[in-house]
């Protein structure tokens, strides 16, 4: 379905008409889509919802340079071929891929509780340390030159 803005609007993210938009300028996308009707949340909504806001305090305490070398990664990634047809993610999307990656972790999970009342210090961060870290332990897929993401997640 093509959509026709009015106005001129060449793209547009938030609400209008009834209807949700969000705005992918990168693949020159906009995706429109009906508010969710009112349903009780289940006991998975609730548990990526907690997760999430965790996932989101962590973020804010990880180092500049981790950040930076997340930035880097990201760019990387989606400069890969596999990854050309797909909305190119932020340094905050991959993190967020990291931190599941490692919760779902079969023989040694993240303790994303532990993470958050002890900081990054803890002892569960050794498998994230680095980006470099992560790849190895193949939290994230591999790109070019991934071995010089060093910084250290602890700021």
């Amino acid at each position: 379905m093509k959509v026709k803005y009015r106005l001129g609007v060449k793209s547009y993210s938030g609400k209008a008409d009834g209807l949700i938009y969000a705005n992918f300028a990168s693949r020159n996308v906009v995706i429109g889509k009906m508010p969710s009707v009112k349903r009780q949340a289940t006991e998975q909504n609730i548990l990526i919802g907690n997760r999430s806001r965790m996932i989101s305090q962590i973020y804010e305490k990880v180092s500049s340079a981790y950040k930076q070398d997340l930035e880097l990664y990201t760019y990387k990634l989606y400069s890969l071929e596999d990854y050309q047809e797909r909305i190119a993610g932020n340094k905050y999307s991959t993190f967020c891929k990291l931190i599941w990656a490692a919760l779902e972790d079969k023989e040694n999970p993240l303790d994303i509780d532990d993470l958050i009342i002890n900081g990054l210090s803890s002892e569960n961060c050794s498998k994230i340390k680095s980006l470099q870290t992560a790849i190895i332990n193949e939290y994230l897929p591999e790109v070019p030159g991934y071995e010089e993401l060093t910084a250290d997640i602890m700021s």
